[in-house]
């Protein structure tokens, strides 16, 4: 498995599928099975080592990990405050002025 996560860390923010990802790590095992690597990179996505798109994993570079966290705090804060303005969500904090 850590070839697997090796080879991905190593081409950082390229995308590939299972296929491509079994031929490069191992020439010889893909000659056998042009899928071994399916259940590996499975288990590295499942640990969040790895990420998957369509079918296909990789290694979103650094900039894509913060801009997706980002987002997803900004989405977060946006469905708390329209869950306040709607009475759905806990009451604001109120502040003492």
């Amino acid at each position: 498995m850590s070839e697997i996560l090796d080879f991905l860390k190593d081409q950082t923010g390229r995308v590939f599928s299972v296929k491509e990802v079994s031929k490069e790590v191992s020439p010889d095992r893909y000659e056998r099975d042009q899928t071994w690597a399916s259940s590996e990179l499975k288990k590295l996505c499942n640990k969040g080592l790895i990420e998957a798109i369509n079918g296909c994993y990789w290694i979103p570079p650094e900039d894509d990990k913060n801009a997706s966290r980002l987002e997803e705090e900004k989405e977060e804060s946006e469905k708390e405050r329209l869950e306040a303005l709607s009475g759905e969500g806990p009451p604001p904090e109120k502040t003492n002025e």
